[in-house]
């Protein structure tokens, strides 16, 4: 498939807008309308593939709605098809051995490893949570009062609906996923499921319908409208004004709803009584956690120090708010910048938004992000050390690597 074609050229100016106001690339308008016209045109040695975080913001720049991201995502896609992923990445697909899931689950305390458990076996209801991915690095997250009613449904085999994939390029094994997925979520009789990562909102409802012609049988609304719904229902109530000053970070995927995003987790952050200051690079502008500079790369020597230096960057940039507390509302997020902030020691503390919450309604979060970091950081040092003797690797058929099953021992990593 020519993923080129998801890219609106007939309304493409070639007026350089989304390579000008990009935060990354940031070049002179001249030179953003020749790079333009360059890609357009196929010549794929460009300063794209060798600067873009992968972080949606050009679309939203870009006048016409032509969706240049996904023009810049089909070259990603052409390189990995081309040279593969390098071999570091496999910590990040479910469906290769030796994944940060599998390695990191036997140095979880037992509450968290029960927790995991009862995800991959659950009962779905008609009103149900999907974790993602990412999550489940963090299970501790999901541990609240507030949940209780909820059926939860997590593992990292449904590869968070495809979503980081999406972000590397990786575009057929997207298709691979969104596929298992649609099959096994509309099997469920599911009528709302909440998304606690953003990444899976957007794609269930944007790029899997739209870019992958799949269809799910219910609705689905992220974490940020739920918890608004919540607080104004009393379901939720906030007893206590924390009176912190804070800052947030906007996760990539929030760019692709806008304001939606931007505004509900800012009026969320000032209910639970906390002062906001905004980083030099937010909303639309924001820079990516770190994690998107990874597809810049197919050598497993570059991809971490990309990622860490990116991740580092946007840990400065909130400290220089003077905030003592960054925000963030994608456990993607949380995952590179508690690792960012172990890496330099920053005094600075890292909050989920859903963390926030729990505060102020009296509910004390589990909060073990400096262990978790330190803990990952351990899973990610020694497969540094291997990968640089590997050679590039390439995906396997997702339909064929794990089959979604929640008696299968596959669905739940031991």
């Amino acid at each position: 498939m020519d993923y080129k074609e998801w890219f609106k050229e007939s309304d493409c100016t070639r007026c350089g807008e989304c390579l000008k106001m990009c935060p990354e690339i940031q070049l002179e308008e001249e030179k953003s309308k020749r790079e333009i016209s360059n890609i357009i045109e196929g010549r794929i040695d460009n300063i794209v593939l060798k600067k873009c975080s992968s972080c949606f913001s050009c679309d939203t720049y870009c006048p016409y709605d032509c969706h240049p991201y996904r023009l810049f995502l089909s070259l990603f896609n052409k390189r990995y098809t081309q040279e593969g992923a390098p071999s570091i990445s496999r910590l990040v697909f479910p469906g290769e051995k030796g994944n940060i899931w599998s390695r990191l689950t036997p140095l979880l305390p037992e509450d968290e490893r029960k927790m995991l458990k009862a995800w991959a076996k659950f009962q779905a209801s008609e009103e149900s949570m999907l974790t993602g991915c990412f999550t489940n690095i963090f299970p501790y997250l999901v541990h609240s009062r507030h949940l209780n009613k909820i059926s939860v449904i997590g593992s990292e085999h449904l590869w968070c609906s495809g979503g980081h994939i999406y972000q590397l390029g990786m575009l057929d094994a997207v298709g691979q996923i969104g596929k298992r997925e649609e099959e096994f979520l509309n099997s469920l009789g599911i009528k709302r499921l909440i998304t606690f990562m953003d990444a899976e909102y957007i794609m269930l409802t944007q790029i899997l319908p739209k870019l992958y012609n799949l269809h799910f049988n219910f609705e689905v609304i992220p974490l940020l409208v739920w918890l608004k719904e919540q607080i104004q229902s009393g379901n939720i109530q906030l007893k206590e004004d924390l009176n912190l000053t804070v800052t947030i970070h906007d996760n990539c995927f929030s760019k692709a709803e806008g304001e939606k995003f931007f505004d509900l987790s800012r009026q969320i952050i000032k209910e639970t009584g906390c002062r906001l200051v905004e980083m030099e690079h937010s909303k639309e502008d924001a820079l990516c956690c770190g994690f998107g500079l990874g597809a810049s790369s197919t050598k497993s020597r570059e991809v971490p120090l990309r990622i860490v230096r990116g991740a580092i960057r946007r840990i400065r940039e909130a400290e220089a708010t003077g905030a003592c507390a960054l925000i963030t509302y994608c456990s993607g997020c949380l995952f590179i910048l508690s690792l960012a902030k172990e890496i330099i020691r920053s005094k600075l503390e890292i909050y989920h938004i859903f963390e926030l919450v729990q505060l102020s309604s009296k509910e004390k979060p589990l909060h073990r992000h400096k262990k978790r970091a330190r803990q990952v950081m351990k899973v990610m040092v020694s497969e540094l050390l291997v990968s640089l003797f590997r050679k590039n690797i390439k995906l396997e058929p997702i339909s064929k690597s794990l089959p979604l099953n929640r008696d299968s021992d596959l669905f739940y990593s031991p």
